[in-house]
């Protein structure tokens, strides 16, 4: 048979020194325009990421403030000292706190131990916010007072200003709670201290609805001092 012919193959012309010349200025100013939009680039992510860094250290370091602040108020009198040194700070590990961090400082540490004196001095040295929700809760601090059956401490925040008619997560109001809490103490049999203490609490509390506020029912029954369970009791 016959064997095909191959095609004849022109040699390709060569580039003329002019065209490489050419071409290799276009190769380096393309290099020269991605290595820009690198760097662009990579600007935008800096300036992304260094405030959003810079916000993450300055949250922690404020938590961290809190907590340690909250811890000291939980121990009374023994972290007295080291309390009122902690909330003088503006900086803690270097990092700048907002100049009202004091504000934000919880109350609950002082109100679960019942250190009445130690919930004043943050309301009233450091003016916390006496409606501050608990972070994990959400209850307000005298919901958290009623919990833990601290009639000194819910009388204070009464009288500083709290709602009485503040509501937990379940929708109760101090009062509403003080009663349920003291029927599972009466149910349950339990230490006639909490027994006593729980009926103080809702006497307190029945006697502020009735009267239409604290500093009335302060009045009325002549109460020298927010704690004294007796007379809260006994009214």
């Amino acid at each position: 048979g016959l064997l095909p012919r191959s095609l004849p193959s022109k040699p390709l012309p060569a580039a003329s020194p002019q065209q490489s010349s050419a071409e290799h200025s276009n190769s380096q100013a393309t290099h020269r325009e991605m290595g820009q939009n690198m760097s662009n680039m990579l600007s935008i992510i800096t300036d992304v990421a260094e405030p959003h860094s810079a916000k993450v250290m300055h949250d922690t370091a404020l938590a961290k403030a809190l907590k340690t602040v909250d811890y000291l108020a939980s121990r009374g009198e023994e972290g007295r000292a080291d309390l009122e040194r902690h909330v003088l700070r503006s900086e803690l590990d270097g990092v700048a706190l907002p100049a009202d961090w004091r504000k934000e400082i919880p109350l609950q540490g002082a109100i679960m131990n019942g250190h009445a004196a130690v919930l004043a001095f943050l309301v009233e040295r450091c003016q916390a916010k006496l409606n501050k929700p608990e972070a994990v809760s959400g209850d307000a601090p005298i919901h958290t007072a009623v919990a833990w059956g601290r009639p000194e401490c819910v009388a204070y925040l009464l009288a500083r200003g709290a709602s009485p008619m503040t509501l937990d997560a379940e929708g109760l109001t101090p009062l509403q709670r003080a009663r349920r809490r003291q029927l599972i103490l009466e149910e349950s049999r339990n230490d006639q201290g909490l027994l006593e203490g729980g009926k103080a609490l809702v006497a307190l509390l029945e006697g502020v609805e009735a009267a239409g506020s604290y500093q009335a029912h302060q009045a009325k029954c002549k109460l020298p001092s927010y704690s004294d369970l007796s007379l809260v009791a006994a009214c």
